[in-house]
């Protein structure tokens, strides 16, 4: 006994070069990767079989949730509108009058949502229900990484749709958005209120550069600046001139800051091109003598 303690024995050396070349040999057989393949297939497969199963037989809140934990947020290159289901709208039928009306906008994106939020209609602004659901609301906006958000419900036997608008920055009261009674489409009143919720949203976030004098804002600036101009190139379709002409400005004043804190002479070209822009748009009472 020499009271040294015991040593571990040594491994094999040449049994486990054995086993690493089985396994390395076994992995480049095409049938490990097509029983691979199949099998994330089949595990897909299951996990839609079980969301299909959930949403039409047990808890169609839980499907959704389980349906979103799986999407993607928007790249935010562009504006973003989200969409949520409408309360009452049992088929997502009221709900698709609202994308309808979205589509072929392309100075922003669109998502919609299979959640649903909704308040009673004689809740005022500022009540505790109200507020719960704007917070509600904000955590979505995040998550998908969204602007604007879009919720309300069904009203008026299927004739009329009660819509709110909301985004990090404010809340509006719900309102009634009457179907045209041919063809289902949603009002013009729609199509403004859209441009407006966004209009505020971009010169809220062009605010650091006119009043965070002195601070650098170039990295925080770049990616706003593509949101904008493609906002002014392709404007919403209910903007007024006096909006496009507000987005154009936002443009301008984002390249020239860009300009000036990072010696770009091409986004300083870009800011007088965009003001000049705006000059266009605007109108004598816009600006009066």
């Amino acid at each position: 006994m020499t009271g040294e303690p015991d040593q571990p024995p040594e491994p094999d050396v040449s049994m486990l070069r054995v086993v690493g070349e089985w396994v390395l040999a076994w992995l480049k057989k095409p049938a490990f990767w097509i029983v691979g393949l199949l099998g994330v297939g089949v595990g897909n497969a299951i996990v839609d079989h079980i969301t299909e199963y959930i949403k039409e037989d047990v808890f169609p809140s839980l499907a959704c949730e389980v349906h979103e934990l799986r999407r993607t947020p928007a790249d935010g290159s562009r504006f973003t509108v989200l969409v949520s289901t409408l309360a009452g709208d049992t088929d997502g039928r009221q709900t698709k009058f609202i994308t309808h009306a979205l589509e072929g906008e392309k100075g922003f994106e669109r998502v919609a949502t299979c959640r649903s939020l909704a308040i009673d209609d004689n809740e005022l602004p500022g009540s505790m229900a109200t507020e719960e659901a704007e917070r509600t609301g904000r955590a979505w906006l995040e998550q998908f990484h969204a602007d604007v958000l879009i919720w309300g419900a069904v009203s008026g036997s299927d004739k009329s749709l009660r819509l709110s608008f909301l985004t990090t920055q404010a809340g509006e009261a719900g309102r009634a958005y009457p179907l045209h009674p041919q063809t289902l489409e949603l009002p013009s009143s729609f199509d403004e209120q859209i441009a407006t919720q966004l209009v505020t949203v971009a010169l809220a976030a062009i605010t650091p550069a006119t009043e965070e004098t002195g601070r650098y804002l170039v990295d925080r600036l770049r990616p706003l600046q593509q949101k904008l101009d493609r906002l002014r190139q392709h404007p919403p379709h209910g903007a007024t001139p006096r909006q496009q002409a507000d987005i154009a400005v936002a443009v301008g004043l984002a390249n020239q800051v860009i300009g000036e804190q990072a010696g770009d002479t091409v986004a300083l070209t870009n800011a007088v091109a965009a003001f000049r822009d705006a000059l266009t748009k605007y109108t004598r009472a816009d600006v009066p003598l």
